[in-house]
């Protein structure tokens, strides 16, 4: 859980982006916390994953400042520019592996560009990394095109941690996946952001991921960040766009909150 003292690991000060003549994001301002999981959820082309873009240092906005791990994204070092990779682990929608690459070679793809890891010794960790993901090693030299949706995440997810990152972004993780799928996909994010001691921000359309992630949401709608908070409060802001997200999920965002805080206080009292 995160400690709501402690230094965010994201800074956003009121961030401005507009592409052409149109505004995408208008004045926004917020922090993720060490150790919490943020959930952005937002309308279409509502600037979610411009904002990712924005975080990871991809994209500058027009106005505004973007710190990670207290650093001006736009004013690094070179050695800063380039270290910052290494401790920020990405997912993008769906998976973007490198198609000509067996899985073996996307995974090792961030180790052998920072050249930390002897190539001797790569496989090892890679086959390793792989297995931490769920992802049976024995298809380790596949190509990503015989590969299932739910095995392609988990390659991704592989290849995102690697490098024992301390902050990890995802972008629609469970987008394209079968029911029984994205379960096992959201059930996998959770269990590697507590053996990984992870922050992490995710952008998501589905409720059900929300439920099983999410500390908190943030929602971008209209140019603005309407809200954010814990899934059950935001989940009864008064706007269209929550009102036609959730569509009858509040009981549902509401009983996860009791169910977590009974969860709480059985695990203080045992």
């Amino acid at each position: 859980m995160a400690d709501r003292d402690a230094v965010p690991v994201i800074e956003i000060s009121h961030l401005w982006t507009t592409l052409g003549s149109a505004i995408v994001h208008r004045d926004i301002s917020l922090e993720v916390r060490p150790g919490e999981v943020l959930a952005i959820i937002g309308s279409s082309g509502g600037g979610k994953t411009t904002l990712l873009r924005e975080m990871l240092g991809l994209q500058q906005p027009s106005n505004g400042r973007v710190q990670v791990f207290g650093r001006d994204l736009t004013r690094l070092s070179p050695i800063e520019r380039k270290l910052m990779p290494t401790r920020c682990g990405v997912v993008f929608q769906n998976g973007a592996l490198f198609s000509a690459l067996s899985v073996f070679d996307n995974v090792a793809l961030p180790v052998r560009e920072v050249h930390w890891w002897p190539e001797s010794l790569l496989e090892d960790l890679v086959l390793a990394t792989l297995q931490e993901t769920g992802f049976d090693p024995v298809d380790a030299y596949k190509l990503p095109a015989e590969l299932s949706g739910g095995m392609v995440k988990r390659v991704a997810l592989a290849r995102a941690l690697v490098l024992e990152p301390d902050l990890l972004f995802l972008d629609e993780p469970s987008t394209g996946l079968a029911p029984d799928q994205r379960h096992a996909v959201t059930q996998l994010i959770a269990q590697l952001k507590r053996e990984f001691d992870l922050t992490v921000v995710i952008v998501t359309h589905d409720v059900d991921t929300l439920i099983a992630l999410a500390d908190r949401v943030a929602v971008l709608a209209d140019q603005h960040l309407l809200t954010i908070g814990p899934l059950d409060e935001v989940a009864r802001y008064p706007h269209p766009f929550v009102r036609s997200f959730f569509l009858e999920q509040a009981g549902r965002c509401e009983q996860h909150r009791i169910v977590e805080f009974r969860s709480e206080l059985e695990r203080m009292h045992s």
